[in-house]
């Protein structure tokens, strides 16, 4: 297996190394890429964390850049392959957004090789992670829900922006409110944003807004606030609602507070 080593500068001018490779997953019947970005002053001996990032291309560097104590951060994500890998097999008829969308449904297939394929072949590589962390944007926020409801035991943390609960009807909000799994030593963190230029506008008035983007908003938030407050079997899940950022800047803000 090839890997390539690319020199990358970081904040406060120290190095970092992301490791780029690849493997064939069974399960997809395909190639999927991923770099790897190991702490300055890497020791194999030490424990770290093992942080794994969806839309990585996007947000891999960002995220561990953003890390508290040193980490291991797998950047995830071919682009165009993201709206296969991370969108759950849909139950009801497919809505005008979902029917832009090509190859949907690909999530189960993405979640084995994640569970089977990828986090054995990391922990092969890096057997001292301890604390393994999921997190997705969008549409990868979709996922990390669906992965806390299909496995939760791949990950002790599930990070959340901004999801795409609006996709199939929401039915991930019913699929997470039934769930039997125990969730004992696992945290959610979930933040949600405006849909709108108006920043002073309520949560109340997202729900009662005819507005598109408001109906598009207005799933995810119902699901934070039930979760915030029903907690699922032991779940530890922490809400913030940014009524000044928006779909695509909140993972600037996001970031800084949901404890990496």
């Amino acid at each position: 297996m090839r890997i390539c080593f690319l020199f990358i500068s970081c904040l406060f001018s120290s190095a970092l190394f992301a490791q780029t490779d690849s493997l064939y997953s069974r399960y997809i019947k395909d190639w999927r890429h991923f770099e790897v970005y190991l702490p300055a002053q890497y020791n194999p001996a030490k424990q770290y964390r093992l942080v794994l990032v969806l839309d990585g291309q996007a947000f891999g560097q960002q995220v561990f850049e953003q890390t508290t104590q040193p980490s291991i951060v797998v950047s995830l994500g071919d682009i165009g392959l993201r709206g296969h890998d991370y969108s759950p097999q849909l139950v009801h008829h497919a809505s005008e957004a979902e029917k832009r969308v090509d190859n949907l449904g690909g999530a189960a297939h993405f979640s084995n090789y994640l569970q089977f394929e990828l986090m054995p072949f990391l922990q092969k590589k890096f057997p001292r992670t301890k604390e393994h962390t999921i997190l997705g944007h969008s549409l990868g926020g979709l996922f990390v829900l669906y992965q806390l409801q299909k496995y939760p035991a791949l990950f002790q943390r599930y990070i959340s922006l901004e999801a795409s609960t609006w996709y199939d009807r929401a039915n991930i909000d019913s699929l997470l409110r039934t769930s039997t799994h125990s969730y004992k030593n696992t945290s959610l963190y979930i933040a949600t944003a405006n849909c709108t230029n108006d920043v002073n506008m309520t949560i109340d008035q997202i729900f009662k807004s005819t507005n598109l983007y408001c109906e598009l908003t207005a799933p995810g938030i119902r699901l934070a606030q039930y979760l915030a407050t029903q907690p699922l079997r032991s779940l530890r899940c922490k809400w913030e609602h940014f009524p000044q950022a928006q779909h695509s800047s909140v993972t600037a803000v996001a970031l800084k507070r949901c404890g990496l």
